[in-house]
């Protein structure tokens, strides 16, 4: 097979199935890579990341072993045309030092090529992310797209679709962005559930500063009376962040003392196979931590020439 044609002017049915259910008329010609606005297309592109190194080398290794990859999709802007639908594919026919490329022409709005984009991958090519596929979904809803639209455009589920649907409702209300990002979809949705915005700041405060998942905000939610005033219920938010901190407190006492006895036994072992003055585990258990470094400096200068005798 030559270059010229690794993604020839070939009819997709599959293809023209997608582009129709959007309802818009198409063209299948041939079009010249120069002719592309690479950079507005890069910036259209449904990925985080609109290139992947890997897949493109990917995409040539199978081009050059005889596979031929479909048309892409682009629309008319001026005199350029902007892809829709397949950027790893142009950048692999620009690997490849091609001049032309089969192409899909549709006659669609820049907003109808926005959706159209976002769903292309839900249907061929590489698969998105489960983060870009919570953008898209997002992206979907504030072009006021239904639920089963979604669902069917990105080919998620209505679970998906609900729970991305009611994060961006609780970023929305906060102004508490950066600690909402430490935590999961699971918490947010939870949280949710407050409707003071105010206390629903503080809540996502003691949230991810304590790292809480799971039943720890279970219990956060649910020490908040949403009946009561918006005072009482962040009186009610620091209570149950001073119980938090007494918990950890405990906690922590609690590990440092195992950790102090699982030292000791393991000095104890080591003094005992090394035959090491023990006078090192009476310096960890009084937490001098000097002496004990000093120690532990003395037993590393040991070391070599007991294992030259082994």
């Amino acid at each position: 097979m030559s270059a010229h044609n690794v993604i020839p002017c070939v009819a997709n049915h599959s293809c023209e199935a997608w582009i129709e259910s959007f309802g818009v008329q198409w063209k299948l010609i041939d079009v010249f890579i120069k002719d592309i606005n690479i950079a507005a297309s890069r910036t259209n592109q449904a990925r985080i990341e609109p290139i992947d190194e890997e897949v493109v080398e990917r995409y040539a290794l199978a081009a050059e072993n005889g596979a031929v990859l479909p048309p892409i999709v682009v629309r008319r802007a001026g005199t350029k045309l902007i892809v829709i639908d397949g950027n790893h594919r142009v950048a692999v026919a620009a690997f490849m030092d091609l001049t032309t490329i089969g192409a899909y022409v549709v006659d669609c709005t820049s907003t109808l090529a926005e959706v159209m984009a976002v769903s292309a991958n839900s249907v061929n090519g590489e698969r998105n992310s489960i983060e870009e596929q919570r953008l898209h979904v997002v992206q979907l809803l504030n072009m006021k797209m239904t639920h089963p639209q979604i669902m069917r455009r990105l080919n998620v589920t209505a679970g998906f679709v609900q729970r991305c649907s009611q994060v961006a409702n609780v970023r929305v209300r906060t102004k508490n962005q950066k600690a909402l990002d430490k935590l999961p979809d699971t918490s947010i949705v939870r949280l949710g559930v407050i409707t003071s915005n105010v206390v629903l700041d503080e809540a996502i405060s003691v949230a991810s500063g304590f790292g809480l998942q799971g039943t720890a905000i279970k219990e956060l939610v649910a020490s908040v009376d949403r009946k009561a005033s918006e005072a009482t219920q962040l009186a009610q938010i620091k209570d149950f962040a001073e119980s938090m901190t007494s918990r950890s407190v405990s906690t922590s006492k609690s590990r440092i003392k195992h950790g102090l006895n699982d030292a000791e036994k393991l000095t104890r072992a080591l003094g005992s196979i090394l035959n090491i003055d023990p006078i090192a585990v009476g310096l960890l258990a009084n937490g001098n931590a000097e002496a004990l470094k000093q120690k532990i400096n003395e037993v590393a200068e040991k070391l070599p020439a007991i294992l030259k005798a082994l």
